[in-house]
């Protein structure tokens, strides 16, 4: 309800991404227009004027033939069409989808835009005969109307009259690439059992059993669900952080989808006042921070791996690097290209129901620039019309962890040269944020912000979102010298004796991280309310601190625990439940946006805003999502990360012919 809409494409999956997608040139008062005229007095009005609507005279268009006598019986109380009872009544109703087509109608979607806001959104069920091509007549008549009795300045190109049943019948066919996508399910479903069947049979240590192996249903369900996801249990309190947060991100996608007019509310301006001036909705605004998160897991657990590839390789550290980054490639390409394979072909089938032409029969930017993901560059090169708005995180995650091999040798060699670069990529992100800020004059309000910008030239960008993933890096080191006090910095060994030694500074660490985080998520509230007076200084003060300020507080709340003293929270977080779900945290990311979308496309009613119908949502679209990612990761994403761990092991491919060589390799092939 908040969006200036051109094209049906435009509130998209192509546009959801992980900020709140609030668009320009709105205006409040639009929200609160008094629809007091009824149908009664719209038909007079009209019947009175059919001088002024020629095309409802003109011969030929059973269309409109059909429409009139509709209307006409509409407006009797004794002979109402049960095509009227599948329409919507008031401003915000959808009628009855399915109910539309059992009565053999036809179900158009209506909406009136005024200024980038839409102050009437209908489901209408018209006679059978109608089209979209024939709707020309009505649209001057509601534009009549709407000027002559509303009083609502308008013109033709503010009426958007969809033929649901029309994009649903294009949309629903099978293409090539579906059959190729399915195809592709199919295949790696039968590699699955292939490899499980095979393995029944007993272990072959050949290239045939390797393989197998990987694709064994049993080993990788064991692995999802029972297998441990670190060797040092005290970094267990990683997976709750992973899940939560991505329970956070399925909220505010949740918030912000439905916000994109995929489900018509029926209290816009009751929900706007809610978000603008109930600061516990920030809750559902500040869910960006969560992405910073995931930047910094991505710094610390990066800095461990690649840090244990190095000293244990027998390869060389620039095979060794390279391989690094093959693996990761190879083990994010067959989940990722299979949604953006799904995207253009296999869910268009799967579409039916009111809202689903919100989605797009087609998707322009995927099928023109899906090479841009799988280079992830997407978010420098046609970064307003990406393929997956979601996936710009990908991008820059990939392109963060192109440093990690860098920090590593860096310090390794001269503790102090890393830190160096620390401080240098700190400062240079720091100067580069304002810069933009101010070149664009961009603000953190998301009702006056252009979202677009925001989004192409700040938000996206891995030179102002690295903050958090320097913090991460700088975690790992400080966990490293606990772990290896004598190749530490003296810094970080005080720091950490002072942790373990010190009941009272963790118990400090706990509410002082929690006091952090919750000013970084709730005072984004005071930039965004109507009564708020931030300056721009307090603004750019915010933006530039406020994400690693928040990953600063989390890392107060968990770091004690990496030491072996976590107390609560390795209670809390690192139970075995967040272990299995953390395993799945890539295909539900990748996913859920999808669940979420189809989720709520799927409602036929208008929904009330009330918060703890969103969070409701959003745990029906968490449970789902992480359904749908335990069959991604057990057909998809496991068995091909463990083929290219097979092929990719210390630089070489491991795979022997003959059970004397894998013996042989085992001496010198390091543990991943």
């Amino acid at each position: 309800f908040f969006f200036k809409q051109k094209t049906a494409y435009e509130i998209s999956l192509g546009l959801v991404g992980s900020e709140m997608c609030i668009r320009d040139s709105f205006d409040l008062n639009l929200l609160n227009i008094p629809l007091t005229i009824t149908p009664a007095q719209l038909w007079d009005s009209f019947q009175n004027n059919i001088d002024q609507f020629p095309g409802f005279k003109e011969p030929g268009n059973v269309c409109v033939e059909d429409l009139i006598l509709y209307i006409n019986h509409f407006m009797q109380e004794k002979s109402i069409f049960s095509l009227s009872a599948a329409t919507g009544i008031g401003a915000y109703e959808l009628g009855s989808y399915g109910g539309c087509k059992k009565s053999y109608g036809r179900y158009f979607y209506f909406m009136l835009m005024y200024r980038g806001v839409p102050i009437l959104m209908n489901g209408l069920c018209l006679p059978e005969s109608c089209r979209a091509e024939h709707m020309k007549p009505f649209r001057d008549a509601v534009v009549w109307l709407v000027r002559e009795i509303m009083k609502v300045p308008i013109s033709p190109e503010s009426i958007i009259l969809i033929d649901t049943q029309q994009m649903m019948k294009e949309g629903n066919s099978i293409k090539t690439g579906g059959v190729i996508t399915i195809s592709i399910f199919i295949i790696a479903m039968c590699l699955c059992l292939g490899g499980t069947v095979f393995l029944l049979f007993g272990k072959e240590p050949t290239v045939v059993g390797k393989i197998a192996e990987c694709f064994n249903i049993f080993t990788n369900f064991k692995s999802i669900v029972f297998g441990e996801n670190t060797v040092d249990k005290n970094l267990n309190v990683l997976n709750g952080v992973r899940v939560l947060g991505m329970g956070w991100i399925i909220l505010g996608h949740t918030f912000e989808i439905l916000a994109g007019l995929i489900t018509p509310l029926i209290n816009p301006l009751e929900a706007y006042n809610k978000i603008t001036k109930e600061r516990p909705f920030a809750i559902y605004t500040s869910a960006t921070l969560s992405v910073d998160v995931f930047f910094f897991l991505t710094g610390f657990l990066g800095i461990l791996v690649c840090d244990h590839q190095l000293k244990t390789s027998k390869t060389g550290k620039g095979v060794t690097t390279i391989m690094l980054y093959v693996h990761r490639y190879l083990r994010l390409l067959p989940l990722y290209g299979l949604i953006i394979l799904s995207i253009l072909y296999v869910l268009p089938i799967l579409y039916e129901g009111p809202n689903y032409w919100k989605m797009g029969a087609d998707n322009p930017n995927c099928k023109d620039y899906w090479y841009l993901n799988l280079l992830y560059i997407n978010n420098f090169v046609k970064s307003q019309d990406n393929c997956l708005g979601w996936s710009w995180y990908l991008s820059n995650d990939f392109q963060m962890y192109l440093l990690i091999p860098l920090f590593c040798v860096l310090y390794s060699r001269r503790k102090m040269f890393g830190l160096g670069l620390i401080g240098l990529l700190s400062a240079m992100t720091i100067v580069a944020q304002i810069s933009v800020l101010a070149y664009y004059n961009l603000t953190v309000n998301i009702f006056k912000a252009s979202t677009r910008e925001f989004r192409s030239e700040y938000y996206i960008k891995p030179y102002c979102r690295i903050a958090p993933f320097l913090i991460g890096v700088v975690a790992a080191w400080m966990y490293q010298s606990f772990k290896d006090p004598k190749n530490g910095l003296a810094v970080f060994n005080k720091i950490n004796n002072l942790i373990v030694s010190s009941r009272v500074v963790r118990y400090i660490m706990y509410p002082l991280g929690f006091f952090i985080m919750w000013c970084c998520v709730f005072c984004y509230f005071d930039f965004y309310a109507p009564d708020g007076s931030k300056s721009r200084f307090e603004e750019y003060l915010y933006i530039i601190f406020g994400r690693p300020g928040f990953v600063i507080g989390l890392l107060f709340m968990i770091y004690p625990a990496f030491l072996g003293k976590g107390g609560f929270t390795q209670v809390l977080l690192g139970n075995d439940l967040f272990c299995c779900l953390s395993k799945l945290t890539f295909a539900a990311y990748l996913f859920h946006p999808l669940v979420v979308v189809f989720n709520l496309a799927a409602l036929e009613e208008a929904l009330y805003f009330q918060g703890y119908k969103m969070v409701l949502l959003a745990l029906e679209s968490f449970v789902l999502t992480y359904l749908l990612s335990l069959l991604l990761s057990l057909f998809i994403e496991w068995p091909f990360t463990m083929l290219s761990k097979e092929f990719l092991r210390s630089g070489k491919r491991p795979i022997k012919a003959s059970a004397p060589e894998e013996e042989k390799s085992k001496e010198v092939t390091a543990k991943p």
